[in-house]
């Protein structure tokens, strides 16, 4: 039986479909060097789910319910304290993964994720997930090095915090950023305060300073790194910043 016009168009829709999911898993760091039918059997099991700016994705005490991987779109995690003040944990950008380290164990979420612009997430449910993981036990080792990665990140930020001026953790988290998105960084002063645990008022002063001595320049919502180098001699980092924020 012949098919329908319709038919074939829902049919190369799907196809389409199926396609772009595999790209998004095949360019993620926790996934490099898989099989292509390990992970089309993976993105078969996803579902692309869409989110407007500043919507909530999931809170810290949820339960993990399911694996996420962004094919869209920028989504950040961070810890509220009682008092309302935010600190980032972590900017996830297109390809990178919310919350694989914490599936496994079966506890709360450890923070809140919430989107910075229109973004699509491709959500796994956790028992699907946990199962493929079985499936392909080299993935695990990929997560490990994520997880380590991510720890050292947060370490380095809590010494920061302890032992380092304002000034410098903002300009850590400036080329750290730049590591990460590159010169164009479309981020307020308000996010680059909650991810260097200062004020916004602090933030505008220090990106002032280095505007008048042209390391940067900045818009209302956007920060262009001008001279990558003397930005790195101030943050006292490797000369290839790891990204990892």
């Amino acid at each position: 039986m012949k098919q329908t016009l319709s038919e074939k168009r829902v049919q190369a829709q799907r196809k389409n479909g199926l396609a772009a999911k595999v790209q998004v898993f095949k360019a993620s760091k926790g996934f490099l060097q898989l099989s292509e039918e390990s992970i089309r059997q993976l993105a078969l099991r996803a579902v692309p789910c869409q989110f407007r700016k500043e919507e909530i994705v999931f809170q810290e005490g949820d339960p993990c319910s399911y694996f996420y991987i962004i094919q869209k779109g920028r989504v950040k995690c961070f810890k509220q304290s009682p008092s309302g003040k935010r600190l980032i944990i972590l900017i996830g950008k297109r390809h990178e993964t919310l919350n694989a380290g914490v599936l496994f164990g079966g506890q709360p979420h450890i923070c809140s994720a919430i989107t910075m612009e229109d973004t699509i997430l491709l959500r796994v449910d956790r028992q699907d997930y946990l199962s493929w993981v079985q499936e392909n036990p080299a993935v695990l080792q990929k997560v490990l090095v994520l997880i380590e990665q991510a720890l050292g990140s947060a370490y380095n930020k809590l010494i920061d915090i302890i032992g380092e001026t304002v000034e410098h953790r903002v300009c850590v988290i400036l080329y750290m950023l730049y590591g990460k998105f590159g010169c164009d960084l479309n981020f307020t002063c308000k996010e680059v305060a909650e991810l260097a645990g200062t004020t916004t008022e602090t933030v505008i002063r220090v990106i002032s300073k280095l505007k008048k001595n042209k390391i940067i320049s900045s818009t209302r919502r956007k920060i262009a790194v001008l001279n990558p180098n003397e930005m790195r001699l101030l943050s006292n980092e490797p000369s290839q910043p790891h990204g990892w924020v």
